[in-house]
């Protein structure tokens, strides 16, 4: 057998990163691709191998296009600029939809979504397009013009995968439980703001940055001195501090409190998102949650209403009990709890959540294919 794998011959992200997501890519490889396409094949064991190599060589072209263009990709002002601007346009919609809410006991605000939201199959062929485009511009150039392997991709990853993904992890419960599991949605936030607080007298005095370099952010290259103006809207839209007055005030007190550090802080944040030991991290906790000793993990039991309940309650009052005493001393505890409470509210909403994940996935996806801004 002569054919080379290009998981042993070349690197995309490190040596541990690779080798974990080749292990993935196996685990996929036997489970969703041999588990029918065996029976199309000679059933020898050389020609399987074989084949199973030039499938991993074809999704290592695929990872290896997709880390190029992501790489291309203005990290930190997406995070900062883009990102924010998309939240508060979202919060926006939602304290609109709050504010004309006749029952005041329905804990789930509903408000308008895009069209292609409005029923399951509907969704199904918004997600079909958008597999296509991606599949067309990150497959090799020998696939991405044969329709016929495009179309059988492009249902395969859509209907069977990603479907089924995005329906999973916008649907309240799993954000709920993820937020009893890992301790706080805003655990991480909360740390890194609780120490840049404790530490404004030494803002001025912050040396330079001993942060892991991120394979999608370039460390050498400074933050802006000041945050953007989206970064003050969200936070204005949050915690319903729109008046012009206390707009400014807020800002000032932002600028007072973490003067440069916060960019700073922002970009460090971003660097250890995309760290080589985040992502293996990430991926070896994906890994071991669906195919758990190797073995891929059966499929949950359905989630009864009791516990779709119990699930919002306590991670509700998980979260009232966890605000940040920066935003306390920053906007007041009033404020800072219906601020806190609003953004929890947000997302007890599958449909509005998958809005909001279509909307920064659109934004994503022009990033990553900037020559659809000029169509």
């Amino acid at each position: 057998m002569n054919d080379k794998n290009l998981f042993k011959e070349d690197t995309l992200i490190s040596r541990d990163v690779d080798s974990t997501i080749e292990q993935i890519v196996e685990y996929i490889i036997r489970d969703y691709i041999f588990s029918w396409a065996t029976k199309c094949v000679p059933d020898d064991e050389s020609f399987r191998e074989s084949l199973a190599i030039k499938i991993k060589n074809e999704i290592w072209v695929v990872l290896r296009n997709l880390i190029t263009r992501m790489r291309e990709i203005d990290t930190v002002t997406f995070f900062s600029e883009k990102l924010p601007r998309i939240l508060q346009r979202h919060f926006e919609k939602f304290n609109l939809a709050l504010a004309h809410q006749i029952d005041e006991n329905q804990h789930i605000v509903r408000f308008m979504v895009a069209r292609h939201l409005g029923d399951d199959q509907a969704e199904l062929e918004f997600i079909r397009k958008v597999c296509e485009y991606l599949l067309r511009i990150l497959f090799p150039s020998n696939y991405a013009f044969c329709d016929e392997f495009i179309f059988l991709m492009r249902e395969v990853f859509a209907k069977h995968v990603i479907f089924n993904a995005i329906d999973y992890i916008c649907d309240p419960y799993f954000i709920n439980h993820q937020a009893n599991v890992y301790g706080s949605v805003v655990g991480p936030v909360a740390s890194s703001l609780e120490s840049s607080f404790g530490s404004i007298n030494n803002a001025t005095q912050t040396g330079p940055s001993m942060s892991t370099p991120g394979f999608l952010v370039d460390d050498e290259e400074e933050p802006k001195e000041d945050i953007s103006d989206s970064i003050y809207d969200l936070v204005c839209e949050i915690f319903a501090l729109k008046r012009a007055h206390i707009r400014r005030a807020i800002i000032t007190l932002f600028q007072v409190a973490f003067g440069k550090t916060i960019n700073r802080q922002l970009k460090d944040s971003i660097l250890q998102l995309s760290s080589e030991k985040f992502i293996h991290d990430q991926l070896i906790k994906f890994m071991n949650a669906f195919w758990p000793d190797g073995v891929l993990a059966e499929s949950n039991p359905p989630v009864s209403e009791d516990d779709r309940k119990l699930t919002y309650l306590i991670a509700k009052q998980y979260l009232i009990t966890s605000i940040p005493d920066v935003f306390l001393n920053l906007i007041g505890q009033q404020n800072a709890r219906k601020g806190f409470l609003k953004v929890f509210e947000a997302l007890q909403s599958k449909k509005a959540n998958k809005q909001l994940f279509y909307d920064i996935l659109e934004a994503f996806i022009l990033e990553l294919s900037p020559e659809l801004k000029t169509r």
